[in-house]
């Protein structure tokens, strides 16, 4: 069962911790829940307080108002006040800009690990683009068609999409898809 903190504009983060120790705040990317990283949780959990939110539009956190930085930056920051004012962070992918994005505007981490934050590097398209329709597609009321189209954004052939897209996750991922814009806007 979840606990929940209150962020600076009033919205529920859902999150649990596990284990005892120094904190650690555990943050997924793309297509992932508070339970999606527990394989490192519980193994981090033997050594410190292992802490994993549900961020914006996830699991059992609501999405509220227009998507921006600074909100999912002020969740963070939310979480590390409950995990007595300062935590180390780890973070994944998208969470792995999150984490960095918040050191920087100055939320208190002590120590910070991050995995493939998916930086653009483009310098002829250096905001990010919803050139292949992402957007368009969650409009439409195609959740699907979204997940499908970020994956192929992310650089996946069509073979890999076909597998995922009869894999029996795929609709855990559909379901997560209207969230996908705010990875590109963090990207």
């Amino acid at each position: 069962m979840p606990e929940f903190v209150r962020s600076a504009d009033g919205t529920r983060i859902a999150y649990d911790s596990l284990g005892s120790g120094d904190p650690v705040i555990v943050i997924g990317g793309a297509f992932n829940t508070r339970s999606s990283p527990y394989p490192l949780v519980t193994l981090l959990a033997e050594h410190v307080t292992a802490y994993t939110f549900d961020r914006r539009g996830k699991g059992e956190s609501p999405e509220s108002g227009p998507y921006a930085v600074e909100r999912e930056i002020e969740d963070l920051a939310a979480l590390v006040a409950v995990a007595g004012g300062a935590a180390g962070v780890y973070g994944h992918s998208s969470g792995a800009i999150l984490a960095i994005e918040a050191a920087a505007a100055g939320v208190h981490i002590t120590r910070l690990a991050v995995y493939e934050p998916p930086y653009t590097a483009d310098p002829e398209h250096p905001a990010p683009a919803d050139d292949l329709g992402l957007q368009a597609a969650l409009d439409a009321g195609d959740p699907a068609a979204a997940a499908a189209l970020f994956l192929r954004i992310t650089g996946m052939d069509d073979a890999a999409v076909r597998s995922i897209t009869s894999a029996p996750f795929w609709p855990g991922l559909v379901h997560l898809a209207p969230t996908l814009p705010h990875e590109l806007a963090l990207t």
